[in-house]
């Protein structure tokens, strides 16, 4: 099989390719634009960014427990409403246990002992 030193590539490509690195060079210089800009205009290099940065981690922390609070709270109210849902079935089937046996003729209540559970 002989080599051949031609190659052959759509013009359109290479067009291509020359934008995708002049986007990439686009890019990378904004990035370093952005961080000169940064430079110097603290007495400590980056101070101000730290301190920005603790001050939105303080804004999260607090939010963040207020966040944990109401679903604590939702967690109780919904324990709650189990609770007294259990409670009112195991109430109702009582009463309606009652009810039968009296319309029976019975004085026994459902659970067959008399006594309320």
């Amino acid at each position: 099989m002989a080599q051949n030193d031609k190659v052959q590539i759509p013009v359109a490509h290479l067009s291509t390719v020359d934008r995708n690195f002049n986007n990439v060079t686009a890019e990378l210089e904004a990035v370093k634009n952005g961080m000169t800009i940064l430079s110097g205009v603290d007495d400590v290099h980056g101070a101000r960014m730290g301190s920005a940065v603790e001050s939105s981690f303080s804004e999260w922390k607090i939010s963040r427990r207020t966040l944990l609070d109401n679903v604590g709270g939702l967690s109780d109210a919904s324990s709650q409403i189990a609770s007294s849902t259990s409670e009112f079935d195991v109430q109702m089937a009582y009463s309606l246990g009652e009810s039968a046996s009296k319309l029976r003729g019975g004085n026994e209540g459902s659970s067959g002992s008399g006594e309320r559970m």
